[in-house]
């Protein structure tokens, strides 16, 4: 759940309207007893050299820390660009559209229980408060894509 700015929350919106908001809710669970947080080299192994594809957005995790994206589906309507930081069990990425006045800022934090990787999204762009008692998805690796499968849409649409 990677929105890159707040110039796409009507993207956002009819996205939500469209999927409904029992699918998110139905993807959600709780944090398992004994979960431990991962390590922030595990946590970059998720993302780096990876394209996030995403509901709202598809964004590539270039190993150097920046990130290049373009959003709206299923017709890209805009890019964005940005950098990803990892700290401790958390990836925060701070995107901006070109017309942002700002950067938007999305961090996800990740646990594991045996095979599984719990996410919560721990900071949302918009800024509302996540729930971090039954918030947690175990989608959030599947997602990501190994390569880069932005770069060509991302320049084609005007990109720097």
């Amino acid at each position: 759940m990677h929105f890159p700015s707040t110039s796409i929350r009507a993207v956002i919106s009819i996205s939500a309207v469209i999927l409904g908001a029992t699918t998110v809710a139905a993807m959600a669970v709780k944090l398992p007893k004994g979960a431990t947080p991962l390590s922030a080299d595990e946590v970059r192994l998720i993302y780096s050299g990876k394209t996030g594809v995403y509901r709202g957005a598809d964004t590539y995790y270039d190993p150097n820390g920046t990130t290049r994206g373009v959003f709206g589906k299923p017709k890209a309507v805009g890019t964005f660009k940005g950098t990803w930081t990892v700290k401790g069990n958390e990836l925060c990425e701070y995107n901006k559209s070109k017309t942002d006045t700002k950067a938007s800022t999305n961090c996800n934090a990740f646990w594991r229980v045996g095979n599984k990787i719990y996410a919560l999204w721990s900071v949302h762009f918009d800024g509302s408060k996540p729930d971090k008692v039954n918030d947690y998805w175990v989608g959030e690796v599947k997602q990501h894509k190994k390569g880069d499968l932005v770069s060509k849409k991302y320049a084609a649409m005007g990109g720097e």
